[in-house]
């Protein structure tokens, strides 16, 4: 009778321990895992697809000219001003590299004039920036930094006294920027464009202008992303 006793005790006691054990076990685990998270990843941003924006900045146009003839003389005239637009654009997103292209119109009315002997007050005007570019760039966090480049075309008035000639000149641009995301569909940069539009003449009554034009357009833009 008492070894049965101490049989039905031992094993009480040693379930007793058992369920204690396994206790103290899930108090512990439970207190490991409010002290050691597991985070969940966070989800990168990606740059594929179509997007849609605007920009505005600060436009600046060199015309280096030159008249030949009996009023043969050259000079330099120097404009700047705002300028503001539409972009729209397409990027692959190529697992660390972003491949894309984009296009963009801007308007201004940007503008120089110097009186010349011979020739009266001549006046220069850009009244738009319109851009075809590719664009590749290098992810870093929620940031693009990238290289642009492509075609240009700017819409350049000359005018002379009871004279005006309007010219589309085709050229190149290319430049840099930095976007960043700010939402998951929204994005913010900021770039610098150069663009070169070679030789062309302005006909101006009687005397023909020859130019070299020259743009320089450091802007900021918002995105719109669409995924």
């Amino acid at each position: 009778m008492l070894k049965l006793e101490i049989s039905k005790a031992v094993t009480f006691a040693a379930t007793a321990g058992l369920g204690a054990m396994l206790g103290a076990g899930g108090l512990v685990g439970a207190s490991a895992a409010d002290l050691d998270p597991i985070e969940a990843p966070v989800e990168m941003q990606s740059w594929a697809g179509p997007y849609v924006g605007l920009h505005a900045g600060y436009a600046s146009m060199k015309t280096a000219n030159s008249v030949q003839g009996i009023f043969a003389q050259s000079w330099k005239q120097n404009s700047g001003g705002p300028l503001a637009g539409l972009l729209v654009g397409y990027n692959f997103d190529m697992d660390g590299f972003v491949l894309g292209f984009e296009a963009d119109a801007g308007f201004g009315a940007i503008s120089d004039s110097e009186v010349r002997p011979g020739i009266g007050k001549v006046k220069f005007t850009n009244h738009g920036q319109h851009t075809f570019r590719l664009r590749a760039g290098v992810p870093v966090g929620q940031g693009l930094f990238y290289a642009t480049g492509g075609l240009a075309l700017a819409d350049i008035w000359a005018r002379a006294p009871g004279e005006r000639d309007k010219q589309f000149l085709w050229g190149f641009t290319g430049g840099a920027g930095f976007e960043t995301m700010v939402s998951e569909q929204v994005s913010l940069r900021t770039e610098y464009l150069y663009g070169n539009y070679g030789k062309d003449t302005f006909n101006l009554g009687l005397t023909s202008v020859r130019s070299d034009i020259e743009t320089h357009n450091l802007r900021v833009g918002v995105s719109w992303y669409f995924q």
